[in-house]
C-alpha cells in the first residue's frame, strides 16, 4: 500500500480517530519540444506526495490520448486513465524517469460536483485561467 512507502510520509496528527492524513495530486500532461521531431517531446504523469515527495515519469508521445472537446472528459497515458468517474494508475519508474515509486490503483468518483468557475470564483488555475491563448484554459 502507498502509506507504507519508504517515500510517503502520513500524516498521524489525526490519529484520535483513526485515521491518517496525506495528499496525493497527479497530473497527466504531454510536453511538446521546439521542433516537431523534437526529441524532448514526451507525455509525462506528475505525481507529488504531500506536496514534498515528487515523482516525474515520462512517455513517448503515442502513448498520450484525449477526448474532443465536445466529447466526456477522458485522458489516457499508456495504461493510465483520468475521467470525470474516476483514475486508474498504473505507474512503474521507468529508465529515464525522474520517479522511484510504483504507483496502482483505482479511485472512483461518486456523484462528483464540478468545482465552480466564476469572475468571483476563478478555480484550480486563479486568474491565469481567463487568458484565452494558454493551453490550460
Amino acid at each position: 500500500p502507498l502509506k507504507n512507502h519508504t517515500d510517503v510520509n502520513v500524516d498521524d496528527s489525526d490519529k484520535d480517530n483513526g485515521s491518517a492524513v496525506m495528499s496525493l495530486a497527479v497530473v497527466p500532461g504531454i510536453f511538446y519540444g521546439n521542433t516537431p521531431n523534437s526529441n524532448e517531446s514526451h507525455a509525462f504523469i506528475f505525481v507529488t506526495i504531500n506536496g514534498e515527495n515528487q515523482h516525474y515519469y515520462r512517455f513517448h508521445t503515442s502513448e498520450f490520448s484525449y477526448a474532443s472537446s465536445r466529447e466526456e472528459y477522458y485522458i489516457q497515458v499508456a495504461d493510465n486513465r483520468f475521467t470525470h468517474s474516476g483514475v486508474s494508475l498504473n505507474l512503474h519508474p521507468r529508465q529515464d524517469d525522474d520517479a522511484h515509486l510504483v504507483l496502482q490503483g483505482e479511485l472512483t468518483f461518486i456523484n462528483p460536483s464540478p468545482w465552480p468557475v466564476s469572475l468571483t470564483q476563478l478555480g484550480a488555475m486563479g486568474p491565469v485561467g481567463w487568458i484565452p491563448f494558454l493551453e490550460c484554459t
